[in-house]
């Protein structure tokens, strides 16, 4: 486990690049984003105590997303073996991560359901002229 210190501007990690750690805010603000289109599509603010870069980390893919620090921030960096010390360590940690995951697929789902709905309104409408 190493902490690593980011100055406002800074970026942490980029969308499509491999990744083999995570990151735990210890101090700061971090923006989470996805280009697409060349357009940043903001996604989240993750601030003290937050956690990103799962993903990469649990199953080996490259970075869903950019983070760039929003102001100072100060991160702990865990690789796959700090990562399950920490769990080890610190089961509430465990308990944090799945519950934070759990909201964060729910509100993933509820947006392809939006968009679902709008592609078909958007069908009907162009099927009717």
């Amino acid at each position: 486990m190493k902490v690593k210190n980011y100055k406002a501007g800074e970026l942490i990690c980029r969308e499509d690049t491999p990744g083999a750690e995570m990151y735990i805010i210890i101090s700061g603000k971090a923006l989470v984003y996805k280009m697409i289109d060349n357009n940043k599509i903001n996604l989240a603010t993750e601030e003290d105590g937050d956690f990103f870069g799962e993903i990469s980390l649990l199953i080996n893919c490259p970075r869903t997303a950019s983070v760039e620090a929003v102001e100072d921030t100060e991160v702990m960096v865990l690789s796959k073996s700090s990562f399950i010390d920490k769990i080890v360590s610190d089961p509430r940690f465990a308990l944090k991560m799945a519950t934070t995951m759990a909201k964060r697929l729910e509100e993933a789902h509820r947006a392809i359901s939006r968009l679902e709905g709008e592609r078909k309104s958007l069908e009907m409408l162009y099927r009717t002229k």
